[in-house]
């Protein structure tokens, strides 16, 4: 080989390489997943019997094809997007009954265990299972400070301490 030419001996990540058989059977058994996930139809909220079937159809289909149940592909099941899922489990949309909000809370609730457990058994990456439990299941990271005075009889200017803590103009806030 002519000096200065490099020689790539091994692809340190071999899940990336593109156009393979094996990638093309991956493809094809998420496409055909998805399709037949998407086939249910939708629910109809109003009705949690008809919310319990799509339900467990759309868990019947993740065994029978060997995929892992997710958010966005319980919402298709039921026609409808995963930001709308994540509405009913918190917000109780006004359009659904209250059996049906507990199914879909039941179902959710099951998918994040799920998560939780692949994630532990090192069936999905961290990171991206983090990500996705934060968006699609309420997670955060967030720390909380509470500024108390140390004695409690210590007075305290809140005025002062709100001063004492604001950028004045030429600061920079990063």
């Amino acid at each position: 080989m002519p000096s200065g030419v490099y020689e790539h001996k091994h692809n340190p990540r071999p899940d990336l390489a593109m156009n393979t058989p094996e990638k093309a059977d991956i493809n094809r058994k998420i496409l055909s997943h998805g399709l037949q996930v998407a086939a249910l139809g939708k629910a109809d909220l109003k009705n949690p019997a008809d919310v319990l079937d799509h339900t467990t159809r759309y868990f019947d289909l993740c065994l029978d094809n060997g995929m892992k149940p997710t958010i966005a592909g319980y919402g298709l099941a039921l026609g409808l997007g995963r930001t709308y899922v994540f509405e009913i489990t918190h917000n109780n949309k006004d359009n659904v009954c209250f059996e049906t909000v507990n199914i879909v809370k039941n179902a959710c609730a099951f998918i994040n265990q799920q998560m939780e457990s692949y994630m532990e058994e090192g069936h999905i990456n961290p990171v991206a299972g983090i990500f996705l439990m934060k968006n699609n299941m309420g997670y955060k990271d967030q720390v909380d400070y509470v500024v108390s005075p140390k004695n409690d009889d210590e007075n305290v200017d809140v005025d002062e301490i709100k001063e004492k803590y604001e950028l004045s103009e030429g600061d920079s806030k990063i």
